[in-house]
């Protein structure tokens, strides 16, 4: 496990780093579909759910994209 660890660092660090984002993505777009959904008059989701909607995958793409672009 120990070797595993060091000769892997820093792909499982930056593995870590893009699951920790992705959440925090979830949360933040979670909270703005919400926002969205009720001044429509619209109910609002959990966010299992909304992680499961085409919102979040192309929020999660326009992301990818607009960074990747930027190299």
């Amino acid at each position: 496990m120990r070797r595993l660890l060091k000769e892997n660092g820093l792909s499982l660090f930056f593995l870590a780093l893009f699951l920790v984002v992705l959440v925090l993505q979830a949360i933040a777009g979670h909270a703005a579909y919400n926002n969205e959904q009720l001044d429509h008059g619209a109910e609002a989701i959990s966010l299992a759910r909304y992680v499961t909607t085409s919102e979040f995958g192309n929020a999660v793409m326009e992301n990818w994209q607009s960074e990747y672009l930027q190299f």
